[in-house]
């Protein structure tokens, strides 16, 4: 018999599916990811995560598209949470979740720490392997 799937953003996971809005357009989680991209997925409150994705996307040389999820739009929100995101994302409104182009969760923070540059770029140097 096969296993039960449990959705789930933890690190080596397939990110899992979950209906959001954005200007009246309804998007899947996995839409934004790319095959030639990362993807930061953010809670609402992501000033910290958006200031850091360029240092390090810079300093290793790799493209980071950047989606805040959150409930309502406005200021660091890109997609409006439809409900199920929010019970899946096992992150807080400030956490981040480093997708990979293939669709695998890379690494998760439920919030940032004392130095979110050094976090983000220690994650992508060792899914990068350098």
């Amino acid at each position: 018999m096969g296993d039960l799937y449990q959705p789930t953003t933890r690190p080596g996971h397939r990110l899992p599916h979950a209906w959001l809005e954005r200007d009246g357009n309804r998007h899947s989680t996995l839409d934004l990811v790319g095959h030639d991209r990362f993807v930061l997925l953010l809670g609402g409150d992501n000033r910290m995560w958006r200031e850091a994705v360029a240092t390090v996307a810079q300093r290793w040389a790799v493209t980071i598209e950047v989606a805040g999820i959150g409930g309502e739009p406005g200021s660091g929100v890109d997609y409006v949470d439809q409900g199920q995101w929010s019970a899946l994302r096992e992150i807080g409104e400030q956490g981040a979740i480093l997708v990979r182009p293939d669709h695998h969760v890379a690494w998760r923070a439920f919030a940032p720490g004392n130095d979110p540059v050094q976090e983000l770029s220690t994650a992508v140097s060792q899914v990068i392997g350098r």
